[in-house]
């Protein structure tokens, strides 16, 4: 008598992205480094220009991306790797930042840890 096996599952494969998306994963720190940069140098010169309610709200919405982006990474390492590293203080921080009003604070924390990355 011949011993049957059971039927196994499909393996899943993961779908082959198109060329702009694997580019924007593989130079995500780069991207975010460029917008924490850029949002510091656009809220300084709306700072300096009077426009005080502008530049924290570009500062914050800057923060909001970063933080986001960090969030997902922070879960993926608690998750995958058990394991609570340095970006968990930097998002704490960052979260903290926006929480008191010290969007600026949060920008450079996020562009510290972007620039970081990024090298």
């Amino acid at each position: 008598m011949q011993a049957t096996s059971a039927p196994t599952a499909p393996l899943l494969r993961r779908p082959s992205l198109p060329a702009w998306a694997r580019w924007l994963i593989d130079h995500r720190a780069q991207l975010l480094a460029a917008l924490a940069a850029l949002a510091i140098v656009l809220g300084g010169v709306l700072a300096l220009a009077g426009a005080d309610t502008a530049a924290h709200r570009v500062w914050g919405a800057a923060v909001a991306v970063l933080a986001a982006e960090l969030a997902f990474e922070v879960g993926h390492s608690v998750v995958v790797e058990h394991s609570l590293g340095v970006d968990t203080i930097a998002l704490v921080a960052m979260v903290g930042a926006l929480a008191l009003g010290q969007e600026l604070a949060g920008a450079v924390i996020g562009f510290m840890f972007t620039g970081g990355a990024a090298l």
